[in-house]
């Protein structure tokens, strides 16, 4: 990703300088669900004024942020932070890079740089309840489609067929059939804004903690 790139993004996600400047830390993420979710968190934990996720386009983008002239050349510059998806890990040498450039994002700019547990964002919004609470159905009927999703993505899997993480594939099908939409960043808000703080994984509610701390002057 070159600078001119990096510009082009900013103009395409509508953010602005002084957008940046109003929020005390960004949070660079792989992709527009990831920024979608992070986002909504943020929004439940009433840190939105001063948090903001930001969709990369793609786990190897994150580095380029740390020479971007978007980020080094704003008057007051806030804490940049990241983070990766699970599946990072899987991904061998590449993965290893991009982990590596998002720590020195992290470095640069006075944040942290961390990879989700779990292989991706869906993973930690494909909890029956919550889609029941987003949706208004019932509880026992997503989770009977979601079983029936798990065997069928395992039987690809079996037969060698390239296919998304389980949980993203099985997400990507639900929506359809309960929310009368595909899959988009403004399907997985929904979810992710039904999300009580309560149910929350012990993971994230840490991960909001050093973040909101992070954001404070």
């Amino acid at each position: 990703m070159t600078e001119a790139n990096v510009k082009s993004l900013i103009a395409d996600l509508g953010l602005s300088f002084a957008d940046s400047m109003n929020h005390r830390l960004l949070l660079l993420v792989e992709g527009d669900d990831d920024a979608a979710v992070w986002n909504s968190w943020f929004a439940t934990f009433g840190m939105s004024s001063d948090c903001i996720a930001i969709d990369t386009r793609g786990f190897t983008n994150i580095g380029f942020y740390a020479e971007s002239d978007f980020l080094r050349n704003l008057n007051v510059r806030p804490t940049v932070c990241s983070s990766l998806d699970g599946d990072t890990r899987n991904k061998a040498k590449a993965g290893a890079i991009a982990e590596a450039n998002a720590r020195n994002v992290a470095k640069d700019f006075g944040g942290i740089a961390f990879t989700l547990e779990r292989e991706c964002i869906d993973d930690y919004v494909l909890v029956p309840k919550v889609l029941a609470r987003a949706w208004g159905r019932e509880e026992s009927a997503i989770v009977s489609s979601i079983e029936g999703f798990r065997r069928d993505w395992a039987t690809r899997v079996a037969s060698g067929k390239p296919i998304a993480v389980e949980s993203k594939w099985v997400l990507d099908r639900l929506y359809p059939e309960f929310a009368g939409s595909d899959a988009s960043p403004e399907s997985i808000r929904r979810v992710a804004k039904s999300m009580l703080e309560s149910e929350f994984p012990i993971e994230i509610k840490n991960r909001i903690a050093e973040l909101r701390a992070l954001s404070r002057p």
